[in-house]
């Protein structure tokens, strides 16, 4: 039995949208934390050294997979060249299968930083469970 695709709705543009657009605005409101590599298939969380999930639910994560050709000035430094990879699953998943698949091997194989963020829980109706902010 073969999964079809469901077609994406302007609701849910919307949603991943404004996911993306709340983690880039969390993200540049702190400082960053140093750049470190991790080795492939362990990420690093970044809801214990950012302020990416100030404000949000309990289940908030964010998973930073940099590989060590990522780093331009040895393994503490908060620069680099790469290019950077948003990794999005779907309604019900999880972003810690990430680095286990093809995004995580990809990041280190390619040298590109991955970032798999984990969405909030939300209700068909538009409303996100812990924030209840409406979409």
């Amino acid at each position: 039995m073969s999964k079809k695709a469901l077609p994406m709705t302007m609701s849910m543009l919307r949603r991943l949208a404004l996911c993306a657009a709340g983690v880039l605005a969390a993200a540049a409101a702190a400082p960053p934390p140093p750049l470190r590599p991790n080795a492939p298939g362990q990420p690093q969380e970044l809801r214990e050294v950012s302020g990416v999930c100030a404000g949000r639910s309990a289940i908030c994560s964010v998973l930073l997979d940099v590989p060590v050709a990522c780093m331009k000035q040895g393994p503490h430094s908060a620069l680099s060249d790469c290019p950077i990879g948003f990794f999005f699953h779907g309604h019900g998943g999880r972003n810690t299968g990430f680095a286990h698949s093809g995004a995580g091997q990809g990041a280190h194989a390619n040298s590109f930083i991955g970032v798999y963020p984990q969405g909030e829980v939300s209700d068909l109706s538009g409303f996100f469970h812990g924030s209840f902010a409406r979409i």
